[in-house]
């Protein structure tokens, strides 16, 4: 369907028409219609001719809107006339818009709502009159303030009942199935559906706008205890849903009217314990006030300690740090019903456990224990005898169809070539990202070196880092700056990324539990992950306890004499080349109000000049931030973040190394 080029007036004419008469679904109508009264409504027709273009459009607009005063404006109409007409194209669109929304850090603050001319409901013909719902003059993307939204669905009962209860189901209902919840008749969710968990409609609701749909395995098997109270120990892979497994039982739980800490995680690391903590953000987001303070090293104990007084709801924290504010009786703890104790084992694989004792003892004699784990070592079961009241045991098998799509192969070599035979991997299975595992820091150290030699992108952590060094090294990975990133099992504690697309063990660990939980970072999210392991003549006993534990063999390759030609005649892919974001780090962060909305605003503003495909992932921490952008503009972008201004203020910027 291509559309006739309109002026904009004739634009703004048919859509303002069409947000008087439309039925835009459950509970929205009537909030368009209210904010078209109040004219809080801001028309902008958008010139863009391509995605990139309209991408830039969109984030402009974005963070436009978060700035805006309420009273004045309090929903944005991005109208797309000339571009994303075919409804494929439009859908596609739509994820780089969700993907832009989180990047901005505007998740649970503002949402994006869309429309188009060609939607169809999935089981409908094209002419069917219930299609007309959504049907609007051009593609339309609405701009909404989360909390504008909670507003006007709590001035329309009826439509609220129906929004909060069902949109959970929407996706799995159908036509027919829609039509009976707006008729008021029952729906039965499907086993094994989120939808058939005693959550709040709250709850639900936030389930159903991340896309969760079927519960995971583990997550059917422990939320129903959780809810009720129960002590649970959970062994699941990584990777498996744990996090959000005990997130929202905790959520549920919680007295949001009494501001004092209900609910404690503890993790292993800073990098798992800031993502428990962001996840509890995100599965909160409909919780009005709700308060989570991050506990970990690394960051200024004051700043924590005024966060604490202000008083929280849930604290997600490293054993180390959550004893400190103990002692110095900075947290209080009388009132927590919940401890998850999450990665139990590699918390005691790092010597945590007299830590660990001593936070449990601190707690009322009444509080819930969680223990969630990769695997189940005979210390684990000796601090659930010791701590836990008659525990629901949780160990969860992935069904057959169920298991992450990794193939697993085996290089045996010596001793002395593994550098080469490293070399050799890279190069002969491309990848975007690589994690590599020693099980010694001093191996890592020497690849390290070997690597870099050779030009491959290439960094490394182990347990001497300093913070600042660790956060720049995780960053630079998480966001393509780095493709390669070497690590021991303990140093590499909280690495959790979706996309990882090899994994490597140049040693084989001593256990088999270790090995599944390394090869379990690849292979999620319903892609393919490849795991290569190295096998010397002496560790050929490792291996058969691998391939036991597994149930599984691992596949033998060899790898290829220099020069030998790759027998499916594909383009061999060079192990050095470069990595395609660089990273830029600003010296202000959230204490500055400084936002992912500004820095993005910067670079693709007038002053900057930048694509918003030019940017990458953006993280924002307390006092600094960093922001990717493709090499080929990365000076042209440092260049102009250090020449501007973001909010008025000038900011150091650097190029991380």
């Amino acid at each position: 369907m291509a559309f006739e080029r309109p002026t904009d007036d004739a634009v703004l004419a048919s859509t303002r028409s069409w947000v008087e008469r439309a039925v835009i679904g459950l509970s929205l109508c009537p909030f368009a219609k209210a904010v078209e009264v109040k004219g809080q409504v801001r028309y902008i027709v958008s010139a863009a001719e391509t995605s990139d273009a309209l991408l830039s459009d969109l984030g402009r607009e974005l963070s436009a809107l978060s700035e805006e005063n309420p009273d004045v404006v309090d929903t944005t109409l991005l109208i797309v006339p000339h571009v994303l007409a075919d409804f494929l194209d439009y859908n596609d669109f739509l994820k780089l818009a969700a993907a832009l929304l989180e990047r901005l850090g505007l998740t649970g603050k503002l949402q994006i709502a869309s429309f188009h001319p060609r939607y169809v409901f999935g089981d409908l013909d094209e002419s069917d009159a219930a299609n007309s719902s959504n049907r609007s003059p051009f593609p339309i993307l609405h701009l909404l303030r989360e909390s504008s939204v909670s507003r006007a669905v709590a001035s329309f009962p009826d439509a609220a009942t129906i929004f909060e209860k069902n949109v959970a189901l929407l996706r799995t209902l159908g036509h027919d199935g829609f039509q009976r919840v707006l008729a008021g008749e029952a729906s039965s969710p499907t086993d094994g559906d989120f939808g058939t968990l005693a959550l709040s409609p709250a709850l639900l609701g936030v389930a159903a706008e991340l896309g969760f749909e079927k519960l995971t395995s583990i997550q059917a098997a422990s939320i129903p205890s959780l809810l009720q109270g129960l002590d649970l120990i959970g062994q699941s892979a990584t990777g498996s849903g744990k996090t959000v497994a005990f997130a929202l039982p905790m959520l549920e739980r919680l007295d949001l009217a009494n501001r004092e800490l209900q609910g404690l995680v503890l993790a292993p690391t800073r990098e798992l314990a800031a993502q428990v903590a962001r996840e509890l953000r995100k599965l909160g987001r409909r919780h009005p006030g709700l308060s989570v303070a991050l506990l970990s090293g690394g960051e200024p104990v004051r700043e924590q300690t005024r966060a604490l007084e202000r008083g929280v709801h849930l604290a997600v924290g490293t054993p180390g740090r959550v004893l400190d504010h103990l002692r110095r009786r900075t947290l209080r703890v009388h009132r927590v019903a919940t401890i998850v104790l999450d990665e139990a084992d590699r918390m005691l694989d790092m010597g945590f456990q007299p830590d660990i004792e001593k936070v449990l003892k601190a707690l009322p004699s009444s509080r819930q224990v969680v223990l969630f784990s990769a695997t189940f070592p005979d210390a684990i079961r000796e601090l659930s005898t010791k701590y836990q009241r008659s525990p629901i045991s949780v160990q969860v098998e992935a069904p057959v169809e169920g298991k992450p799509d990794i193939v697993e192969l085996v290089v045996r070599t010596e001793p002395e070539k593994k550098v080469e035979t490293l070399r050799w991997a890279l190069e002969r299975h491309p990848h975007e990202t690589a994690l590599v595992f020693a099980n010694q820091k001093v191996t890592v150290a020497d690849l390290d070196k070997a690597l870099r030699a050779t030009g491959i992108s290439v960094a490394s952590l182990h347990g001497d880092l300093e913070q600042r060094d660790r956060d720049r090294v995780m960053a630079k990975f998480r966001n393509g700056s780095t493709r390669v990133l070497l690590a021991t099992d303990v140093a590499a504690r909280g690495i959790d990324l979706d996309g990882l697309s090899l994994v490597v063990n140049v040693d084989l660990p001593s256990q088999p539990e270790v090995y599944v939980h390394r090869i379990g970072r690849t292979g999620r999210a319903g892609k393919s992950g490849l795991a290569i392991s190295f096998s010397t003549p002496e560790d050929e006993h490792k291996l058969q306890a691998i391939e036991d534990y597994t149930g599984r063999a691992l596949t033998p390759v060899r790898p290829d004499p220099p020069g030998t030609p790759r027998r499916d005649a594909a383009p061999r892919v060079a192990a050095s080349r470069d990595a395609p974001m660089d990273t830029l780090r600003l010296s202000g962060g959230r204490k500055d109000k400084l936002r992912a909305g500004d820095i993005l605003g910067a670079l693709t503003g007038e002053a900057g000049g930048l694509q918003g495909t030019d940017v990458g992932k953006i993280e924002i921490h307390d006092r600094f931030s960093f922001v990717a952008v493709t090499k080929a503009v990365s000076q042209r972008a440092l260049a102009s973040l250090r020449a501007g201004r973001i909010k008025g203020r000038r900011f150091r910027v650097a190029l991380v190394e």
